[in-house]
């Protein structure tokens, strides 16, 4: 796509045409040329049909018009791949730089005779890949619009597209309210001051209440009283940055909390109120119905007596603080009913029906099948269920009773479920027939045998013959032979219909007659043959011939006494007795037998040509045709007084064909009837003969020769009957014979002929006569009076075309010979010479390598003339040598010309060791506290080798990204070297390294399984060692205890799971300055 369709008119005398095309097109033009472009419903079902519409108008004004359905149909490929933007692959595709995606091609072709061939993947940086399947690492953070092309064996393409996100982490802080003690009521505003916060697009927040955020900003109500802690996690395009804590940045005094409300679609109206309020001395429940409950309970029911929605609010206060909580909710009370009507009340098989929902009560939008409905119907005659919005129709095939069944559901997601029959009326028609079968005419009666639930009052019948009847048991007759369909159509009362038919119900027997003549028209003489046609079983034929004749045979043959016109007719009788009779009126006709005869104003003739007229003298009733044939093999037809031309001398039969219009034929012959006299002979001679040769001339088939003469255009006189005659000149030469039957001149006569002298001459051009190897010549044959050319180089066989390219390819002397002839032996040949000279041979320099921005000399030899060239450009030096410093692999060309001007080309590669290009990120100071470690990340482009010096605290000392630990501020050198020793180059980080130790434990945590704060570790700066964690209760007993940093303590013990309380821990930690700190203090393990 796009697709350019070009329409072609084939309408015929039409000024005006109006096309529509598939795609919403127009155009007046009388061939027109669309383009069909992308659409985006193409692009979801890849193929699509458009058809077309052309409307034709005359000069009158009269219209036509032709429509083709699906005229025009677009294939595109199926291309897509993953991960991509959908759902499930969200996490592929985003995340912190470097990200390597893995793409996996799911493309292929919708047409199996247009397979895809080819695939380009660009990845938004630079970066593309052909392969089926890849792999490619996004090294710099973004937004990048990855996508795939595939292109068919046609040369079809689409597209797919994915978005992909590489981040960088970023920092996370934020501020909040000055005021550190808070009523639960109040709104506490957090404000993000994490950066960069141009690139932050994800926060989360979480409160040590279980309060989560993902807004930036957000303000929160607390639903937990005491210390509240709070911690931020900023995301730039899926990657995690830092997470900013701070423990106990206020304190939340009471009341503080919520409820929760529930119900039972077994008694919906109901509902049961529970409350986690928390800090609060008195509180009241206000049910939104003008009722409350002041008895100060967590936990409270209360009943609604009708549907409505109800705003339920909670208040409580704490008379110390002040503090006072309003929490208001929503109660949607509802008892569903499900009910419906229909109508009409009373119906008939195929009725439509209308089904009303509107009785139904409490009834809510759900979802079906991903659609929003409101009423769900279920109907006895289809396992489809049926959704609706309002009342539908539905019609039954069957009588008798069926079941409708209606779903409901309320906003509460209760639901309802209400079934009732409807009865369909049944209605059968039947009936009987007295008599199936009978010779026509046929009576045949009809008994009614129907039935209906109510009372039947019309019958329509139709009897197959074109006859019908609206009486209930009625009686027709049959006239016509066939088998015939009986239908019947009865309606009740309440006007329900039902039809019967019986096919082929009754069988009106007539036996089918026809008959026919071979020749209905004959001679007389002739017999007639007849063959009877009649179908069915026929058991006896009778034939009447109309001469008082007649016949049993089924196919008889008849002979004709007498000329004149006929009457035939047959009758027919079958196995059941039932006869048919065929009378065709002057069916044949017997014509009388024609008499031929002629003849001839004159029957002999002293000398040749001699014109003699005939004459027609036949008897004949009715002639249609005559031939006359006069002897000399000529014919004529259809004249009856013809004159023809004798051209030669002889004795001639003569004979007269004659023709009735039936084909009734008699002839004539007259035995040597015509008798013409004079001298005749044939010439013999080649129709044409070369030059120079001799052609042989003579005469044979003579004929009444007393004596005879040659002689030709150049006035020779010869008097053999043979002679030999050479031409020295092209063209058509001539030959007369002088014939003489007696020496009185009675009848003297000259014949003559001629020969043909082709001319034949060779000449040929050719488009060069010397060159430069490879030397490509052009031949062209110029010769006269040639049917056959025969090209030979060296005597070596070239072609037989007039005209033709060759090539020579090796260097020499070719002599060209080109032969032709005529067809009748004549030869002719020329022959021209044609030098191809040799190439000059180039010695140049060897290829080699050079460090870039160095500079090499190239030389070169063999010639008299040199011209250099790079990258297609001509460069300045036209002598034999070039000093050049390319800053790239490139080769350089050299021309080299000789004294023939011929040319050759050589090259020599130089090979450039590109400067290696080296980058390592944040190379500006990289602050660490001791014991923490960073990455650090470089990037090379032409290198073979890399290291990091120094190598102490690094995972990797030869990697681009190694983990650096240091115990002390230091700085990182990268340098990068080529395998050529051409460049060695350095960057370099350093690292800030605080030596600040610290321990601390939070004050609280949740062990509660939500994977929020369920594990409580030791934390700090410097840590190097764990030497002990221990854990105790109130009591002083130990319930956890562990010298790994990575282990925490979730709540449980050897003493078993711990109750919410406050517990004692110590810690002692060696530090990487080798310092042993301890620290003791108290946390909450809260539910």
């Amino acid at each position: 796509m796009p697709s350019t369709v070009i329409y072609t008119n084939l309408s015929a005398n039409y000024i005006n045409w109006h096309w529509g095309f598939g795609n919403t097109g127009v155009s007046s033009h009388e061939n027109p040329v669309v383009v069909y472009e992308m659409t985006h419903q193409l692009r979801k079902d890849y193929i699509a049909y458009y058809s077309d519409t052309l409307i034709v108008e005359s000069e009158w004004g009269c219209t036509d018009t032709a429509v083709i359905d699906s005229n025009i149909y677009i294939n595109i490929p199926y291309v897509t791949f993953s991960p991509n933007d959908s759902g499930v692959y969200a996490n592929l595709v985003k995340g912190c730089f470097p990200l390597t995606v893995d793409f996996k091609n799911n493309s292929h072709a919708n047409n199996p005779d247009d397979p895809l061939i080819g695939w380009f993947w660009d990845f938004d940086d630079e970066n593309t890949s052909t392969s089926f399947q890849t792999s490619h690492t996004f090294t710099g953070p973004g937004t990048y619009q990855a996508s795939l092309k595939a292109v068919s064996q046609s040369g079809c393409t689409n597209y797919a597209y994915a978005t992909i996100k590489a981040g960088s982490p970023q920092t996370a802080k934020f501020s909040y309210q000055d005021s550190v003690l808070v009523c639960g009521s109040e709104m506490v505003d957090f404000t993000d001051q994490s950066t960069d916060s141009m690139l932050i697009d994800q926060w989360y927040w979480f409160f040590s209440d279980g309060t989560v955020s993902h807004n930036q900003d957000p303000q929160v109500q607390f639903v937990d009283t005491g210390y509240i802690s709070a911690s931020l996690t900023v995301f730039y395009n899926g990657c995690t940055g830092t997470t900013y804590f701070e423990d106990s940045l206020l304190y939340v005094v009471g009341p503080a909390g919520t409820f929760t409300q529930a119900m039972t679609c077994e008694n919906p109206y109901l509902y049961t109120f529970t409350t986690d309020l928390k800090g609060a001395d008195n509180w009241y429940w206000d049910f939104g119905d003008g009722t409350y409950d002041s008895t100060q309970t967590l936990v409270c029911s209360h009943t609604y007596n009708h549907s409505e929605n109800y705003k339920v609010v909670l208040t409580g206060k704490n008379n110390s603080t002040d503090c006072k909580l309003e929490v208001n909710k929503t109660v949607f009370a509802r008892n569903i009913v499900s009910d419906f009507n229909y109508s009409p009340e009373y119906n008939c098989v195929n009725n439509l029906i209308t089904f009303d929902p509107s009785p139904s009560m409490d009834e809510y939008f759900f979802s079906y099948n991903n659609k929003l409905t409101k009423y769900l119907w279920s109907f006895d005659d289809t396992s489809e269920l049926i959704p609706s919005s309002r009342p539908i129709t539905h019609q039954f095939k069957t009588n008798g009773d069926h079941l409708v069944k209606l779903l409901v559901y309320d906003i509460n997601k209760c639901f309802d479920e209400i079934e009732k029959v409807v009865h369909l009326n049944a209605i059968e028609a039947d009936f009987s027939i007295g008599s199936t079968q009978g010779c026509a005419p046929f009576q045949v009666s009809f008994t009614d045998h129907s039935t209906a639930d109510t009372q039947v009052v019309s019958w329509n019948w139709s009897f197959g013959d074109g006859q019908s009847s609206t009486q209930q048991n009625p009686i027709i007759v049959y006239n016509s032979q066939g088998n015939f369909e009986v239908n019947l159509i009865i309606k009740d009362v309440l006007g329900c219909a039902d039809t019967l038919t019986k096919e082929g119900a009754v069988t009106s027997l007539k036996p089918y007659v026809n008959f026919q003549a071979i020749r209905n028209n004959s001679c007389f003489g002739d017999s007639v043959f007849f063959l009877s046609d009649s179908l069915g079983s026929i058991r006896s034929f009778y034939w009447d011939f109309g001469d008082g004749q007649s016949d049993t045979l089924p196919n008889p043959v008849h002979f004709y006494q007498d000329t004149g016109y006929y009457q035939v007719s047959l009758m027919v009788t079958d196995s059941l007795g039932c006869d048919s009779t065929l009378v065709k009126d002057n069916y044949i006709f017997i014509q009388p037998l024609p008499v031929a005869d002629f003849i001839a104003n004159n029957t002999f003739s002293t000398c040749y040509p001699s014109i003699i007229g005939f004459e027609d003298i036949s008897t004949i009733p009715d002639l249609n045709h005559l031939v006359w044939d006069f002897g000399d093999e000529v014919l004529l037809e259809n004249i009856q007084q013809p004159f023809h031309t004798y051209k030669e001398p002889g004795i001639f039969d003569v004979k007269l064909t004659i023709k009735s219009s039936i084909g009734c034929t008699d002839s004539m012959i007259k035995t040597d009837y015509i008798n013409i006299g004079g001298p005749y002979a044939q010439i013999f001679a080649p129709d044409s003969f070369c030059v120079n040769l001799p052609a042989i001339i003579t005469f044979a088939d003579s004929f009444n020769i007393h004596t005879f003469e040659w002689t030709d255009d150049e006035g020779s006189i010869f008097t053999t009957d043979t002679i030999l005659k050479t031409y020295q000149t092209p063209g058509t030469k001539f030959l007369y014979l002088l014939l003489k039957n007696d020496d009185f001149g009675t009848c003297d006569k000259i014949i003559s002929d001629s020969i043909i002298i082709p001319e034949l001459k060779t000449n040929f051009s050719t488009t060069d006569t010397a060159g430069c190897v490879p030397l490509s010549v052009h031949f062209l044959n110029q010769s006269v009076g040639a049917t056959s050319i025969n090209w030979y180089s060296n005597q070596q066989y070239l072609a037989n075309q007039p005209e033709f390219d060759y090539q020579f390819s090796t260097p020499g002397l070719y002599k060209i010979q080109l032969m032709i002839g005529n067809g009748i032996g004549c030869n002719d040949s020329l022959m021209k010479n044609i030098v191809v000279y040799p190439l000059p041979t180039i010695q140049i320099s060897n290829d080699t390598l050079i460090c870039q921005y160095d500079t090499i000399l190239l030389q070169a030899s063999g010639g008299i003339a040199y011209k250099w060239s790079a990258n297609q450009t001509v460069l300045d030096s036209l002598t034999d040598f070039l000093w050049v410093s390319p800053l790239a692999t490139q080769p350089f060309f050299v021309n080299v010309s000789d004294t023939n001007n011929c040319g050759n080309i050589d090259s020599v590669m130089v090979e450039v060791q590109p400067k290696p290009l080296i980058n390592v990120l944040n190379n500006d100071t990289i602050s660490l506290i001791v014991g923490e470690e960073v990455l650090l990340q470089a990037t090379q482009e032409f290198g073979d080798y890399f290291f990091w010096s120094p190598d102490e605290s690094l995972t990797c000392g030869n990697c681009l990204t190694p983990f650096a630990k240091p115990m002390h501020s230091l700085t990182y050198f990268f340098t990068v070297e080529d395998k050529n020793q051409c460049f060695s180059i350095v960057d370099s980080v350093y690292i800030s390294v605080d030596e600040k130790y610290s321990v601390n434990l939070p004050n609280s945590f949740t062990p509660n399984n939500d994977g929020i704060n369920d594990i409580i570790y030791v934390k700090g700066w410097g840590i190097k060692e764990l030497k002990s964690f221990k854990v105790y209760t109130k009591q002083g007993k130990l319930v956890f205890e562990s010298r790994d940093i990575n282990e925490g303590w979730d709540g449980g013990s050897f003493l078993g799971e711990q109750p919410p309380g406050l517990y004692l821990y110590k810690v002692e930690v060696l530090s990487f300055d080798n310092q042993v700190r301890a620290k003791e203090g108290y946390f909450f393990l809260m539910e």
